[in-house]
């Protein structure tokens, strides 16, 4: 059970990062916790920024994702 966890956590973080809007939103519907973090320690949010996606980026914080990871 950990391992799917696991991996549905960082389908998410694909989805922040790969994915569009309705993608993203859809995931957030479902439950997923938007805070998980990837092995390198970053959340959807950071990927979200650094494609420049704005709407996306608006819909996580929205949903309650951490902005202030320190």
């Amino acid at each position: 059970m950990a391992t799917f966890k696991k991996v549905k956590e960082q389908n998410f973080i694909d989805i922040c990062d790969e994915g569009t809007l309705e993608e993203v939103q859809e995931a957030i519907k479902s439950g997923i916790d938007v805070n998980v973090l990837d092995e390198y320690g970053e959340n959807g949010l950071h990927c979200a920024a650094a494609r420049n996606t704005a709407d996306v980026v608006r819909a996580l914080i929205k949903a309650g994702i951490k902005v202030d990871l320190a």
